[in-house]
């Protein structure tokens, strides 16, 4: 699997998350025992080549050979999916730019670490790179100003509420919480959220 095309092409992105949410994998049922074990094998070694140890495989060994392969395999595009995150937030961290607060909105809690298409961003303690590919997620939601992403999790500093429930982030879900402002304070929105993205 490739990523590539271009680092603004936000369409393609967006196309690829949302493959990710779609595992694409499945196991031919025609296979002999020792095409099985061969596969397994070949999968294990792919895994091995992205920094998995012989140990980490010994949690599937009690599983039936097909079973085994559809592990092997989400493993794979957890993989894939942590490369194409790696790859994008790069492209997307020499697009940062220094965030310009709007001053018609109130002070954000803390001060964001940075702005790409846009919306600035709060790191959490972990620094979190996936934030930038939430907001390339988001870069047409113009009426966030900024988001905050901890521990699986992400808030938006909303113009006014976007319902949004949760969002998928190369293949996390991320539960959203949203403010607006209200007589100079940043307030929870209380309405119903029912969007994923």
């Amino acid at each position: 699997m490739t990523f590539d095309f271009e680092p603004l092409d936000l369409d393609s992105i967006k196309k690829e998350c949302e493959r990710l949410k779609k595992p694409t994998y499945e196991v031919d049922t025609s296979l002999s025992e020792d095409e099985l074990n061969e596969e397994i094998k070949k999968l294990k070694k792919i895994l091995m080549k992205n920094g998995y140890l012989k140990e980490e495989f010994e949690e599937f060994e009690e599983l039936e050979k097909f079973e085994q392969i559809l592990e092997l395999k989400e493993l794979i595009e957890e993989c894939e999916t942590l490369k194409f995150m790696e790859k994008q937030t790069e492209k997307f961290k020499k697009l940062i730019t220094p965030y310009k607060h709007d001053p018609s909105y109130p002070p954000l809690p803390k001060n964001p670490n940075g702005s790409l298409f846009g919306i600035g961003f709060i790191y959490d303690e972990d620094e979190d790179n996936r934030v930038l590919v939430a907001i390339a997620l988001l870069s047409d939601m113009k009426n966030i100003l900024a988001v905050y992403e901890h521990e699986g999790t992400i808030t938006f500093y909303s113009k006014y509420p976007c319902e949004i429930k949760e969002i998928e982030v190369c293949g996390d879900n991320w539960s959203v919480f949203e403010y607006t402002s209200e007589n100079g304070k940043w307030i929870e929105c209380e309405n119903e959220r029912n969007i994923y993205m």
